[in-house]
């Protein structure tokens, strides 16, 4: 539960945790870079940030976790948007743990991770669980920080300990106040120098415009007579039942997506991973959740991995896909 009094109410969200002595103060300042840097987009998904957490650990009668700062790590996002690290990404990562290390009270050290959060539902993934390994005790906090346009972001604190059982049961639910980016933002920088008038873009937009148009014009024009000149063969019908199950590769890691609008994951009631590794069978068991992510991360233990996708439809009916490294495919 939210309790908010005096002049922290002002420069801090404070939660007493459920269940734990301990309560956690949110700087307003730290929500507003983290909400700047996750930048805005209304007509497509955009690429998640994330980074340490720095504050200080206070212990009496209460743990108190003040978070008054952050430090970004970059992501190259070579598994698309999702804030998914490679290996050396990791290794900055920990490098960045040991720089920023552990603090007396009073002192500034990492209490934990954060990470923009641009999917549906709000909730860790395996690739954040994996993270949990490089902090140190008492760094035990992670925060998703979800962007919503028109509305409210929305936030949510897990502890590693707790999310590693639950991931999608977080400790504090919440929402950030729409005014309280603009107010605590870091400033912005100075302006450019103001251009001459004929270099504006009042003038030049008009004529880059109709430039465009014209040259759109031009070709729409040209490629109706190609289209009537050259006969095109209809393409192949989809399968309706395709899961386009794809696995990347990068180094010892397999990285696993599949369609999540195919109609099979859709109407799925529940999955299931059979992963053959080393002489080992393991199953994974997927939720409708977890299936319509789309994504599962996996450290290969030898150079033969098999892999087998299976989704269960009503009707006691099933849709499998497989892939291993040998051949490369399905």
């Amino acid at each position: 539960m939210q309790t908010l009094a005096g002049a922290e109410d002002a420069l801090f969200q404070h939660w007493e945790v459920p269940g734990k002595p301990m309560a956690v103060y949110l700087s307003r300042a730290v929500s507003a870079t983290i909400l700047r840097s996750a930048g805005r987009g209304l007509l497509r998904r955009r690429p998640e940030v994330g980074g340490l957490l720095l504050g200080t650990v206070t212990v009496q009668e209460t743990i108190t976790i003040r978070i008054e700062d952050c430090v970004d790590l970059p992501c190259d996002h070579l598994f698309g948007p999702s804030y998914t690290l490679s290996e050396g990404e990791k290794e900055t990562l920990r490098r960045a743990v040991v720089e920023h290390g552990a603090g007396f009270e009073t002192e500034m050290c990492v209490v934990g991770f954060y990470r923009t959060h641009t999917r549906r539902g709000l909730a860790l993934d395996s690739d954040d669980l994996q993270l949990s390994d490089s902090f140190p005790e008492g760094a035990d906090l992670a925060l998703l920080v979800k962007p919503r346009p028109l509305r409210a972001p929305q936030a949510a604190f897990f502890f590693w300990d707790d999310a590693l059982t639950a991931p999608q049961s977080p400790a504090i639910e919440f929402n950030i106040p729409r005014h309280g980016p603009r107010d605590f933002a870091t400033p912005e920088p100075p302006k450019a120098p103001r251009r001459p008038f004929w270099s504006s873009w009042w003038l030049q937009a008009p004529l880059g415009a109709f430039l465009l148009v014209a040259w759109y014009l031009v070709g729409f024009a040209a490629g109706r007579q190609i289209d009537k000149a050259i006969p095109r063969a209809a393409p192949p019908p989809r399968d309706p039942y395709a899961l386009s199950l794809l696995v990347l590769q990068y180094g010892d890691n397999l990285h696993l997506s599949w369609d999540r609008q195919a109609r099979p994951i859709v109407a799925a009631e529940r999955g299931s991973l059979l992963i053959s590794d080393a002489g080992q069978n393991r199953t994974l068991d997927l939720t409708r959740e977890q299936l319509r992510n789309g994504a599962v991360a996996y450290h290969q233990l030898s150079e033969h991995v098999q892999l087998r996708l299976e989704v269960f439809l009503p009707g006691r009916r099933s849709v499998s896909e497989s892939w291993e490294t040998s051949t490369g495919g399905r």
